[in-house]
């Protein structure tokens, strides 16, 4: 049927193009710490439009959605849909800094709190949302995220890279996964976990993704989810990568 006149027809991606743009705007968004709905946000789309995309109930996108979604992940529309093979940044590239290793994630082990003054430092890529915020790593020495969703894998002999809640302004939202620290002997020991949470309007759930039979019991934390380290548990920073290492 021809279009009146005045018609514009949509101009979308092709399927041809869509299998790449799964792939690579999942990379993109796994790297940027975003979820798929403060993305779409960000584009100024719909709710659910990065979702409706990568989940296959949106098949084919407009371009000027995934130019808006390119904006926001510091990327171009040709790499997104496959014109160009490798991501140029259109802003700078992520920095690498010198940043502490404050710990160990490991549930169920209580130790005390090192001395900052003998962290050893590692040169790590910073976040790109939060650059001017305080970063850390942390050490992972068990699996209890190790089937994570849309983060990938967080596995021993891992590093769970973070930034600094109080220091990036930020506050415990739900969805996405947090280094915790509680304590049991009212702050002589720490026990440094990492958990996804769940924020409700009278509790926060704190949600291991383990592959263990019969999983891992999820801790529930009645009003809130704090940042102050007096508390007996509280939210150390906001997990923004995993470092597997250069090779």
């Amino acid at each position: 049927m021809a279009m009146a006149v005045g018609e514009r027809k949509a101009v979308t991606v092709g399927t041809q193009d869509a299998g790449l743009l799964l792939v690579r705007l999942q990379r993109l968004l796994d790297e940027s710490g975003l979820s798929a709905r403060a993305l779409s946000k960000q584009a100024h789309l719909g709710d659910t439009y990065v979702n409706d995309v990568l989940t296959g109930k949106n098949s084919n996108p407009s371009i000027p959605a995934i130019q808006a979604i390119a904006k926001v992940l510091d990327t171009s529309l040709g790499y997104l849909v496959g014109e160009t093979e490798h991501h140029a940044s259109m802003l700078t590239p992520r920095s690498m800094m010198p940043i502490p290793v404050v710990g160990i994630v490991e549930t169920g082990a209580f130790r005390k709190l090192q001395d900052s003054s003998v962290f050893v430092m590692v040169h790590r890529p910073l976040s790109q949302l939060y650059p001017a915020a305080k970063h850390f790593a942390l050490s992972v020495g068990d699996d209890c995220m190790s089937i994570a969703g849309k983060e990938g894998a967080i596995l021993p002999g891992t590093e769970v890279l973070c930034v600094d809640l109080f220091s990036a302004g930020l506050q415990v939202e739900s969805g996405k996964i947090y280094a915790i620290r509680r304590t049991m002997d009212g702050g002589n020991t720490y026990e440094t976990i990492v958990r996804r949470a769940m924020v409700f309007r009278d509790r926060v759930e704190l949600i291991a993704e383990s592959g263990r039979p019969g999983g891992i019991e999820k801790i529930v934390i009645p009003g809130g989810l704090g940042v102050d380290p007096q508390q007996v548990i509280f939210a150390l920073g906001l997990v923004y990568g995993v470092f597997r290492g250069f090779e």
